[in-house]
């Protein structure tokens, strides 16, 4: 910016001096316009790597988010796994044919044919 107010300092100068063709203001022209578009496509730069910055923060705060959702879920998981191979267990416990007890053979064996 400074720069730009510098050229157009030099450029009245000169004017009023009475020593600048037109020409030459044409030039000075172009030039302060050429560097009014650098001054904007830089400002639109900055802004811009900012703006990734800050969804590389998001994406980092996120990632740690689900790595810690993912670390919660492998519990619980977990967890299931245990029920279910308890709960199977005692299914297959109760599906298991019953040995006749003593006593019930007994009294079988009392029984009139």
């Amino acid at each position: 910016m400074k720069i730009v107010r510098s050229l157009a300092v030099v450029a009245a100068t000169l004017l009023a001096a009475g020593c600048v063709t037109s020409s030459d203001m044409q030039k000075l022209q172009s030039q302060i316009s050429d560097l009014q578009e650098q001054v904007a496509q830089l400002k639109r730069t900055a802004s811009s790597k900012e703006e990734v910055q800050n969804v590389n923060t998001r994406i980092a705060e996120q990632t740690q988010t689900l790595l810690k959702s993912n670390g919660t879920l492998v519990a619980k998981v977990g967890e299931i796994e245990e029920k279910m191979s308890s709960t199977q267990g005692a299914v297959e416990q109760t599906n298991l044919p019953r040995r006749p007890s003593r006593a019930a053979g007994h009294a079988d064996a009392a029984r009139p044919r």
